[in-house]
């Protein structure tokens, strides 16, 4: 779960791109920051180091995204570090997004199957998903063969376990009691 920190940050520079009409291109600027920032932890060690002056924190960043970032979006980081919220950085992007999937409709699911999914079940899965939710449904799966079989899925907060392993376990606990 995000910080409240990170969701007003994140509610703010949405409602700026939004009213620049610009929203597409600063969710790509928060996900190459939120990936760069995962794939080089160094960058957020010199962020947080209290060593070193804000002046170079900005400078590092304007370094490494000033040519591929809306202006927008590298004045926003900068702002950041000025706030001392360098902190925020690696989870922007996820509450970003929350953001723009709530005003698109869009809720996003994880799928853990034994086996891959073929397309069609994929389809057949977001189908019924996409009724359940009543919204645009975003699936991201992946395979685990532990789970012996079926499958389980991740959407919002809820969780729906199909799988063999999951009926197992549920079948043990009811056989305790």
């Amino acid at each position: 779960m995000e910080s409240p920190v990170t969701r007003r940050y994140a509610r703010a520079l949405y409602e700026v791109a939004v009213k620049g009409g610009i929203l597409d291109r600063v969710g790509q600027d928060v996900q190459l920051i939120g990936s760069t920032v995962d794939e080089n932890p160094r960058i957020l060690i010199a962020l947080h180091n209290p060593e070193v002056p804000r002046n170079t924190k900005k400078a590092i960043l304007a370094e490494i995204f000033g040519q591929k970032v809306d202006p927008l979006t590298l004045r926003f980081t900068q702002l950041l570090i000025d706030k001392g919220r360098a902190s925020v950085l690696p989870s922007l992007q996820r509450e970003f997004e929350k953001l723009a999937d709530v005003a698109a409709g869009i809720v996003r699911a994880r799928v853990q199957s034994a086996v891959a999914l073929t397309p069609v079940q994929e389809g057949l899965l977001v189908k019924e998903l996409a009724a359940l939710t009543g919204k645009k449904v975003m699936l991201k799966t992946s395979v685990d063969p532990s789970i012996g079989g079926g499958a389980v899925v991740w959407i919002g907060d809820r969780v729906i376990d199909g799988s063999v392993a999951g009926y197992l376990k549920a079948m043990e606990s009811s056989l305790a009691r």
